[in-house]
């Protein structure tokens, strides 16, 4: 199986579309920005005429957008808007960690006079509305969904209670909802006053590359009929990836739920046909199984004590509670099942380890076998939710013990026929600091064929001698000795 993660690609920016009458095109009338959504129609076969907003079963508008079965790809213009907005807080500089996608930096060179503006204020270090105080990761994504196309950015949906429990924490439920819609003002004046609809605009070339380069990669088989039969619940109409080059933190990727429509807003891998498949897998599930996993809170709250063992390296993906690491952990249990139907049984086992080595989803090789029963007894089990006091109940075999284990070397790889290629040695992981870089390629440890799970599977204590290949073709040797640690974690109880 291909890299489980990648770095935003870096796709050239496909030229044909000048800056020229975009103040015009950026217009805030009705009429005007009409005739702008017109004005983008770069190629027939490619893109599609936006319509608006739809209520009744939660479609947004579509830049870009193509279809395959119930997918359609596109970009959504609101969801561009709120990070670029973003991305002109100084706290952004924190989220980039060092990176910077291309179109951050456009916003940041085009539209940086307007740092000042009440919008970006409001999410910068002390606004009400900044990262830390909640308005982050899936919250922050959402919010776009709420309201309809700007220029005219009318609410047209009431904010879930699970979204308004993430935000503003302290108000009151009509507090938040006065204050959000209170916010959506700033963000409308700022797509006028910045005039956001020409920077898009003059961006455009590059937006639709993203999504061409995702409709491309589109799995062959029909991913939306696997989640559909495995969860027996077809009940949602439209699935949407939404390519999203400014999401933060760079390379996030976000699901999201509206009415009959589900989305997977992609922040990395828009030319990596691995990355589209997994996060088809990933995000799109969570709509079928988060339900599911939060009908039995009560049942699964008898085993919070286990997040003791898990809270730290959890706390680092944002997952802040037990409920949250249990929705992850039934999302990840589905897509191992879902990937071992597309591509096998060496791919699945590969994801397994992954998530037990990498993540600390300890658990999921349990619910994984558990999930097998459930595949072959529908006829008992309808559905996850007939199920899933099974899964809850295979958490009565764990207890918390101390052990030592090997730490992540924090290097992120494709296997390429018999040897490893490095997409990202993280600069301040063990492996960087052994010399291991971007780019290059593992063909032996200890002269022995380079296993695609080898740096997830590594001893503790042992030194591994790793043959490599530099991306300018020089061959070195680099000594990897595995560090190790001690920590609580949850075990199996003796039997």
């Amino acid at each position: 199986m291909k890299k489980i993660f990648s770095l935003l690609a870096a796709i050239a920016v496909a030229a044909g579309l000048s800056a020229g009458g975009a103040a015009a095109a950026a217009g805030n009338d009705p009429a005007s920005y009409n005739g702008f959504l017109q004005s983008l129609k770069l190629s027939e076969a490619a893109q599609q005429v936006p319509v608006p907003a739809a209520p009744e079963n939660g479609a947004p508008t579509m830049l870009f957008s193509r279809s395959a079965g119930k997918i359609t790809v596109g970009i959504n213009p609101n969801r561009e808007l709120l990070y670029t907005i973003l991305h002109l807080t100084a706290f952004s500089e924190k989220l980039r960690n060092g990176r910077m996608p291309a179109l951050a930096a456009a916003a940041l060179a085009d539209l940086g006079k307007f740092k000042g503006h009440p919008a970006v204020a409001e999410l910068d270090h002390q606004g009400a509305l900044n990262w830390e105080k909640g308005f982050c990761y899936d919250a922050f994504s959402d919010y776009y969904s709420y309201f309809s196309d700007l220029p005219e950015g009318r609410r047209i949906y009431d904010y879930d209670d699970d979204f308004l429990a993430r935000v503003l924490r302290g108000q009151s439920k009509a507090e938040k909802i006065a204050y959000l819609d209170a916010y959506w003002e700033k963000v409308r004046d700022f797509h006028k006053t910045a005039g956001f609809a020409g920077f898009f605009k003059k961006n455009a070339g590059l937006y639709q590359s993203y999504a061409d380069s995702v409709y491309r990669n589109l799995p062959p088989m029909d991913a939306v009929k696997l989640h559909e039969d495995f969860h027996a619940e077809p009940g949602f109409e439209h699935f949407y990836i939404v390519p999203s080059p400014l999401n933060l933190p760079p390379g996030g990727s976000f699901g999201g739920r509206r009415g009959k429509s589900i989305f997977n807003h992609m922040g990395y891998g828009f030319n990596d046909g691995e990355a589209v498949k997994l996060l088809i897998l990933h995000e799109f599930g969570h709509s079928f199984c988060n339900p599911v996993a939060d009908k039995y809170a009560a049942e699964l709250g008898k085993y919070g004590f286990l997040m003791e063992g898990l809270a730290a390296d959890m706390k680092k993906k944002a997952y802040t509670t037990w409920q949250t690491v249990m929705d992850e952990l039934l999302v990840r249990a589905v897509h191992a099942r879902l990937l071992l139907r597309m591509d096998g049984k060496d791919a699945a086992e590969l994801f397994l380890q992954r998530e037990i080595s990498y993540d600390k989803f300890v658990f999921i090789r349990d619910f994984y076998n558990l999930l097998e029963v459930y595949e072959n007894d529908r006829g008992t089990y309808p559905t996850l939710y007939e199920f899933y006091p099974r899964l809850a109940d295979a958490l009565s075999n764990w207890e918390l013990a101390e052990v030592v284990e090997p730490l992540n070397v924090d290097v992120w790889t494709t296997p390429v026929g018999e040897t490893l290629v490095i997409d990202w040695a993280v600069p301040t992981g063990y492996g960087y600091a052994a010399g291991l870089r971007d780019r290059d390629t593992v063909t032996a440890v200890d002269g022995q064929k380079a296993g695609p799970a080898f740096f997830l599977t590594m001893e503790n204590g042992r030194t591994y001698a790793l043959s490599v290949t530099r991306e300018d073709g020089r061959q070195e040797t680099i000594s990897l000795t595995t560090l190790s640690q001690r920590t609580q974690r949850p075990v199996r109880k003796p039997r």
